[in-house]
């Protein structure tokens, strides 16, 4: 039975898209459910989004990313709903940990919920082959999805090791660990992974360049591939510029080899060093057919943050 829900849109929202977090909220929740038109509602400092929809899909509503709670409206005023979002790892896993470069754990947590939502498949397995410090990949996890990353910096591997390990104690959550290898050992670190085990989900993270993936990973394929593109030049493959065009130009290729069929690409860029169309131009060169997403927001005076979303063979 459809009735009418109160989408209760989360201080978090507003520390991930800033001034356009009702904009970016209503285009999640057009890409995930468009059959759904939220309407966005202010009572006080509190924001809303209105839709209407049966009770049962409360339980889908509270894993976009800008959910606070759902309550059902009706004749006696709101009725909290008793759904809550279920993870296979507690949260602090992906919020407890803060560090330089960060990527917001809101956004990163859209990103995989609309490719996850354009791939429609039951157990999908995610690759983020930019992963830096593996929000991402924890994000995967806790939604019980086989996943694994790849990342240039060395040093990221040793911080994401001890965040793993350390709420694993605190959370006495029974995760298992190893570490070792892909080839020859070399002194960059490269080839170097850390691998994370929980019940039958496996996290494993790599330690090279992205477009070496295909063979770091070992010719696994994928059904969502996400990154976060860094808006430094760590990643720029020696250029001397910050526009990441070029390393995407050189990664696409290879980026496209580990894509199953049907596969979603999702891309979260800085608008003002990098082209949107450029972006699109580029992957639609390379077999993915782009999916309209209004979701930019300005982050800073010089970082206005976009996204793109794509599949695969489309």
């Amino acid at each position: 039975m459809t009735q009418q829900l109160a989408i209760i849109i989360s201080p978090e929202a507003r520390g991930a898209y800033f001034h356009s977090f009702i904009k970016v909220a209503r285009e999640e929740l057009r890409l995930i459910h468009p059959d759904l038109d939220g309407e966005h509602r202010a009572y006080g400092g509190l924001d809303v989004l209105i839709v209407n929809a049966s009770e049962e899909m409360a339980s889908e509503l509270v894993r976009l990313s800008f959910c606070q709670a759902v309550f059902r409206i009706g004749p006696q005023g709101w009725l909290p709903l008793a759904e809550s979002l279920s993870l296979a790892i507690p949260r602090d896993y992906i919020f407890g940990s803060k560090f330089k470069g960060k990527t917001n754990e809101r956004l990163t947590q859209m990103m995989l919920n609309v490719a996850l939502a354009l791939v429609k498949k039951p157990k999908p397995k995610v690759l983020d082959p930019m992963c830096g410090r593996g929000t991402s990949l924890l994000w995967a996890m806790a939604y019980g999805l086989e996943c694994r990353g790849v990342e240039q910096d060395s040093k990221a591997l040793g911080d994401v090791q001890q965040i793993v390990k350390k709420w694993n104690t605190v959370h006495d959550t029974g995760l298992k660990f190893r570490n070792g290898s892909v080839g020859k050992k070399s002194k960059q670190g490269q080839g170097r992974f850390f691998e994370v085990t929980h019940d039958e989900t496996r996290l494993k993270m790599v330690i090279g360049d992205s477009q070496q993936a295909n063979h770091l990973l070992q010719g696994e394929k994928f059904d969502v591939i996400l990154a976060d593109l860094p808006y430094g030049v760590q990643h720029f493959s020696g250029q001397k510029t910050r526009n990441p065009l070029g390393a995407l130009e050189a990664s696409a290729s290879a980026w496209g080899q580990l894509a199953n069929e049907g596969a979603a690409l999702s891309l979260a860029f800085n608008q003002s060093i990098t082209r949107k169309d450029a972006v699109v131009d580029l992957f639609e060169g390379n077999g993915w057919q782009s999916v309209p997403c209004t979701a930019s927001h300005r982050m800073s005076e010089s970082i206005v943050r976009d996204l793109v979303f794509f599949i695969k063979g489309a």
